[in-house]
């Protein structure tokens, strides 16, 4: 893995950029398999590639040259509670210990819709590493496009890595932040873990108590992939209208969470990365953190229904269904 700047790859990234959102108001952190392909064709690249799944479904198969890491690597465990974030310089100790220098751009993915490569791009991005790119469908997009697969570790020579930036807490909320922003009319809590959950009919392990946060509204995360299809994002346009529906817009203060802070990074990438809003926060304690503290105030059962996005082309018959998506609570437990 090379530590110099490729400017081969840099312009690479500035063309596929522009040409995938030309006439969008939004950033770009994905790019397509093809691209991919490329740069891991070329043993100049200075693109790491990092598959954030469970060891032994690395094992079984994963795109060539990538890294493996999974969540017990980059967890605090000193706190009386799970899930939390490790610490900037545990992070940095991984980052070298993976082989990875200061400049490389990191391609994350995983087989969950991008959930798993979120959180990690959440960290890193907070931390002071901003070149990363998610790859939208993660292994499943890969596999279905016939692209060679690999059981073969990964030579790793390991780096001193540096941050290149300083740490910016900017999309972190603390559990402060969050006591506030019930009582705040200009801010919105989104929960975006399953409806049995939200409603406090289910209480996943890790967490001390049923229910959520007070004056958060529902909208679990999976609306925003087409999970149960290629798990790739939704356009642009069936993510616009999925949040505006919930009145989450560019003009609000929002903290978005779950229960360890994995499903809410995805929400704060789809919210700051694609649709390009500012002001908005990923509560990393989240409900096993909100939990654990006897003393603050809970609220539970039904108040809203969900809102799912439909996928078809013709968006100017964009319309919205109402659903229950607690069976998801078989395939996520963070």
């Amino acid at each position: 893995m090379s530590c110099r700047f490729n400017l081969k790859y840099f312009l690479c990234v500035l063309v596929t950029m522009f040409t995938l959102y030309a006439n969008s108001e939004t950033k770009i952190s994905y790019l397509p398999i093809e691209q991919l392909e490329e740069w891991i064709q070329d043993t100049n690249s200075n693109w790491v590639i990092i598959d954030i799944r469970k060891p032994e479904e690395f094992a079984k198969g994963h795109l060539p040259n990538a890294l493996s890491i999974w969540r017990p690597d980059y967890v605090d465990s000193t706190y009386e509670y799970g899930g939390m974030i490790a610490t900037r310089e545990h992070v940095r100790i991984l980052l070298s210990e993976l082989g990875i220098n200061s400049f490389d751009g990191i391609m994350l993915y995983d087989d969950k819709g991008c959930v798993d490569a979120a959180r990690f791009w959440w960290i890193l991005n907070m931390y002071g590493h901003r070149q990363m790119l998610l790859l939208s469908g993660g292994y499943s997009s890969w596999l279905a496009a016939g692209k060679e697969i690999s059981m073969d570790k990964m030579v790793i020579k390991k780096t001193n890595y540096q941050y290149p930036f300083e740490e910016n807490k900017k999309y972190l909320a603390s559990l402060e932040d969050v006591k506030n922003a019930i009582n705040d009319t200009n801010a919105i809590i989104i929960d975006v873990r399953t409806y049995d959950e939200f409603i406090g009919a289910t209480q996943k392990e890790g967490a001390y108590q049923k229910g959520r946060i007070p004056t958060s509204i529902h909208l679990d995360w999976v609306n925003s992939v087409n999970y149960d299809h290629d798990k790739k994002f939704k356009s642009i346009q069936e993510l616009k209208s999925l949040f505006e529906l919930k009145g989450i817009t560019k003009d609000k203060h929002i903290i978005v969470y779950c229960q360890s802070g994995v499903r809410s990074a995805h929400t704060t990438f789809v919210l700051t990365e694609l649709l390009g809003l500012d002001s908005v926060k990923n509560y990393d304690g989240s409900w096993i953190e909100w939990s654990f503290n006897k003393l603050l105030p809970i609220d539970s059962g039904a108040t809203e229904p969900i809102i799912v996005a439909a996928n078809i082309e013709n968006l100017d018959y964009y319309q919205l269904f109402v659903q229950s998506f607690s069976g998801y609570a078989n395939y996520l437990w963070s």
